[in-house]
């Protein structure tokens, strides 16, 4: 499995945008409570800007649980 292809997934079955897919940092999953939180979005710029593309982007999502499964993360990202 490579990180392309977690973040194919996650696009595809959480609907975050691309710009917020490549913003995410580990704090911004809760693995406890299966939510991610859309703090930040990456610009074509490639430069980070808090609080995402407006106000109403700054949201939790909660994340399936198709993609919480040992078959969706690899063994290292489950251990951190």
């Amino acid at each position: 499995m490579t990180r392309c292809l977690i973040g194919f997934q996650i696009g595809l079955l959480a609907g975050l945008r691309q710009g917020e897919i490549l913003a995410l940092r580990w704090k911004d999953i809760d693995f406890d409570n299966n939510i991610i939180y859309i703090r930040q979005t990456l610009t074509q710029k490639g430069e980070i800007k808090a609080g995402a593309k407006n106000e109403s982007s700054v949201r939790s999502v909660f994340i399936p649980r198709r993609l919480m499964g040992k078959e969706a993360l690899p063994d290292p990202l489950l251990r951190q």
